[in-house]
């Protein structure tokens, strides 16, 4: 409620000043008119004093039993208390009397809030537009509870109509950009993301919550370098914002900086230390550089801050499974639905713990249950892939490619190393990185957001396209630490293998190695293993197997149409035959002279992102050949393969 001046007019009609009206604290409730006690309550609920404002209230509803609004706005005192309890019967008894209110229904969704029942809250909240619909306020908090339920659309339609009504409102554009960064189905949810954030720095140009999430929306456009200097604005403007700094820290590992990293999430939990996510995500960083004794303890405090996070109690098994620990996540998961977050992460640890003790059958029965969950997400549709696979290989044709490559950059600085996921390609990237002129460049999503690019038609195959790409990539790989000074710098996102035609269209003297492995092995090792982010291949052994036969297919297209001198092949198990053999014809197709420090691989201390973290810690083993064997009961899908292979 607005402030009445003492000397202002009374709002009760009466003539009279405020002061020598309503506002007259010395006379008596019982002497005063119902309105004028509800305009005095009004007055001293607006001004903090909660005990005169529900006294007036009570008086009131002595007189009148039945009045709706001293019901109501008592229930609210009572939620400025802290008595939810007494703050819902009122409410809830307000709009018993008088349905029809749109601010009974907005502030019943807000004490919703409070007893965190916000599916409730909306409820509440779409039944108050539906009385109120021009209350800017009203929609913002019905798009914040939207936005917590992860209804994404309609929580930025809601945000939609309240800055439509007031567009002035630093907060509607700040969760409505996050909203866009949480939805994120493609790059336009980044453009608008950018856009609103914009709008929320020149509002409030002090608030460090726009620099960080207009940081967030630059990295998902690709924009590494100014994503890095407007979160570096937002700790600038704001040091206590735990959040900036930990985005902060995630934006420095993408350009594999990981001291700067590790000093960033300190900041983090300096300001925050109760942040379970915090304690995680150092102990995952320190497990890229292989410090995980180190990274163990911070497992250990994020699950001792949070024992029902299975995510974090998944981290703390993954790096030293005690009996102790096994016993917790097995009860963990016995308990658990199969929505309960983390839980698909404990499921593949507990398969890997139960695979290295080699009880097989109780191994695949966690892998089995994970992939069901992750399933559900969603599944390869086979007749679109295969589509899929034809389109590129017309696209890129032996003539077709001959006709762009006249176009294409003449630097041979990447060294793209590629295949299905857990072929290899990771620990083949930790042997050529540990040359001296190498830059190990990790897995780099450039390929896929180029090809997007072209098939929306942002982007034309032609010269000026063309150069269009060759310039964003190697400004991509300078984001690297070292690459600098690097002769070569390395790309081994697997999934490239769909995109040889055009990686090598663009440069034309771009080292393509591709990492082959025993298919079923291959198809295996990717079953067990759960993936960040959305493979919908990878849940069910049919669709692996399809998806296998169509990698087969499309890799014996890129054989005829690309040159032998630019793509080499190898197959895995012969790398874990004679290590050092293979490891020399991979340095002299990149290029480079012989250096010892490639067989200690192991040693490098560069940082690793990617599921094989741990192997590359370690000297080259055999036990992951012919692994499939232990599995052949329950692998009949895949068996297939081996004919083809």
């Amino acid at each position: 409620m607005a402030h009445i001046g003492r000397n202002a007019p009374c709002p009760c009609g009466s003539g009279k000043k405020y002061k020598h009206c309503c506002g007259n604290r010395e006379a008596q409730p019982t002497s005063l008119p119902v309105l004028q006690l509800f305009l005095r309550a009004q007055q001293a609920q607006g001004e903090g004093r909660v005990r005169e404002a529900a006294g007036l209230y009570e008086a009131i509803l002595a007189r009148e039993p039945g009045h709706a609004d001293a019901t109501h706005y008592l229930g609210m005192v009572a939620l400025q208390a802290g008595d939810l309890a007494k703050a819902q019967a009122l409410v809830g008894k307000s709009l018993q009397l008088n349905p029809h209110d749109g601010f009974y229904w907005m502030n019943q969704g807000l004490l919703y809030q409070h007893q965190k029942d916000t599916d409730k809250a909306v409820e509440a909240y779409q039944k108050a537009v539906t009385l109120m619909a021009d209350n800017p306020a009203l929609w913002f908090n019905l798009g914040n509870g939207l936005m917590q339920l992860r209804r994404l659309d309609e929580a930025i339609q809601a945000f939609n109509r309240s800055v439509a009504l007031y567009p002035g409102d630093w907060q509607v554009w700040m969760n409505m950009g996050t909203t866009h960064l949480l939805r994120h189905r493609d790059e336009q949810d980044s453009r608008e993301a950018l856009s609103c954030f914009e709008k929320m720095i020149k509002l409030a140009p002090g608030r460090g919550e726009g620099y960080n999430g207009k940081g967030l929306a630059l990295f998902n456009l690709d924009r590494l370098p100014e994503a890095l200097q407007e979160v570096k604005e937002a700790v600038r403007i704001d040091p206590k914002l735990a959040n900036a700094w930990f985005n902060l820290a995630r934006l420095h590992l993408e350009s594999l900086d990981v001291d700067s990293a590790l000093a960033a999430y300190q900041q983090a939990i300096h300001l925050s230390p109760d942040t379970t996510e915090f304690y995680a995500a150092i102990g995952d960083t320190l497990s890229m550089v292989g410090k995980f004794d180190k990274a163990q303890e911070f497992f250990a405090k994020a699950n001792a801050l949070n024992p029902a996070d299975l995510g974090a109690l998944a981290q703390l098994l993954s790096n030293k499974d005690t009996p102790m620990l096994l016993a917790q996540a097995e009860a963990s998961i016995n308990a658990a639905s199969d929505e309960t977050e983390g839980v698909v992460t404990l499921l593949f640890i507990l398969g890997r713990i139960y695979d290295k003790k080699g009880q097989f059958d109780q191994a695949f029965a966690y892998y089995e249950r994970g992939n069901r969950i992750r399933k559900k997400e969603g599944s390869i549709d086979h007749v679109v892939h295969t589509q899929f696979i034809n389109q590129i290989m017309a696209v890129f044709s032996a003539d077709r490619i001959a006709e762009l490559k006249q176009w294409g950059d003449a630097s041979d600085r990447p060294v793209l190393i590629l295949g299905m996921p857990r072929s290899g390609t990771t620990l083949t990237e930790q042997i050529i990185s540990s040359h001296s002129r190498v830059t190990g460049g990790g897995e780099r999503p450039f390929w896929t957001d180029a090809w997007a690019k072209v098939e929306k038609g942002i982007t034309h195959l032609n010269k000026e396209g063309m150069a269009q790409i060759a310039e964003a990539y190697l400004d991509d790989l300078a984001t690297i630490r070292g690459a600098e000074t690097s002769l070569r710098v390395t790309d081994k996102l697997p999934g490239n293998f769909l995109h040889i035609g055009l990686i090598h269209s663009v440069f034309p003297n771009a080292r393509i190695i591709h990492c082959r492995r025993n298919p079923v092995d291959n198809c295996l090792s990717i079953y067990f293993q759960s993936f960040a982010g959305y493979h919908p291949y990878a849940y069910d052994l049919e669709d692996l197997a399809f998806y296998h036969q169509e990698y087969q297919r499309l890799m014996a297209h890129w054989r005829e149409v690309i040159p032998q001198d630019r793509l080499f092949e190898f197959d895995y198990e012969n790398l874990v035959a004679d290590q050092e053999a293979v490891s020399r014809q991979l340095l002299a197709f990149v290029g480079l002279e012989w250096e010892d420090a490639c067989l200690d691989f192991h040693k490098n201390e560069r940082a690793v992102k990617t599921a094989s973290v741990r192997q590359v810690r370690e000297k080259i083993y055999s036990r992951s050949v012919e692994r499939w064997r232990n599995y052949e009961p329950y692998i009949l899908p895949l068996l297939k393969l081996l004919s083809v292979a």
